[in-house]
């Protein structure tokens, strides 16, 4: 340790988007944004919520809100612009 109560390495900032008044994390804005993405692009798909731990740990999930296509997590801890979501689908 150097001088602090906190052991030496490193400590990852988690970025988590909340709702206007601070009190919840903003998942609605998740699934718009893809939800958005995904009819524009008139893809077949299921956009799907999960809050089990088990799964996130599956997936490998450190932050939230996270999306997941295919089984691999290709975004975490943050909401997404609507031109994110299409590069990291392919469509722009």
């Amino acid at each position: 340790m150097t001088g602090s109560s906190l052991p030496d390495g490193v400590y990852t900032v988690v970025p988590t988007p909340f709702t206007a008044d601070g009190r919840s994390v903003d998942e609605d804005a998740l699934r718009r944004v893809v939800r958005h993405v995904v009819e524009e692009a008139k893809l077949g798909c299921l956009v799907q919520k999960s809050e089990s731990v088990d799964r996130m740990i599956e997936l490998g999930v450190l932050r939230t809100p996270a999306v997941a296509f295919d089984g691999k997590v290709v975004l975490s801890g943050h909401i997404p612009k609507s031109e994110e979501v299409k590069q990291l689908l392919g469509l722009a």
